[in-house]
């Protein structure tokens, strides 16, 4: 179980950093696209806002209740557990 919550947390905040990495390049695109006038371009990234911050939003909370789990079991000391959960809080 606590291999399994480490593996959750890894591949939560990895997804979240490769997901906000998407969220740039892609308003970059769009922010610089020529042919979309102003008014389209804010449409567009009022669409993509929502988006990327419900899928942060579920990230962030899978890897910290993962970081909850790896708390209750005592295979770790509880002071390498407060800072893995502490830096997910960060």
């Amino acid at each position: 179980m606590q291999s399994l919550s480490l593996v959750i947390i890894r591949f939560c905040l990895s997804a979240w950093v490769g997901a906000a990495v998407i969220f740039v390049i892609n308003g970059v695109q769009d922010v610089t696209y020529q042919p979309f006038d102003s008014l389209i371009r804010d449409q567009l990234i009022t669409l993509h806002f929502p988006v990327y911050y419900t899928i942060a939003w579920v990230l962030l909370t899978g890897s910290f209740l993962s970081s909850l789990l790896l708390r209750t079991k005592n295979l770790w000391s509880r002071k390498k557990t407060n800072l893995i959960t502490t830096l997910i809080m960060l």
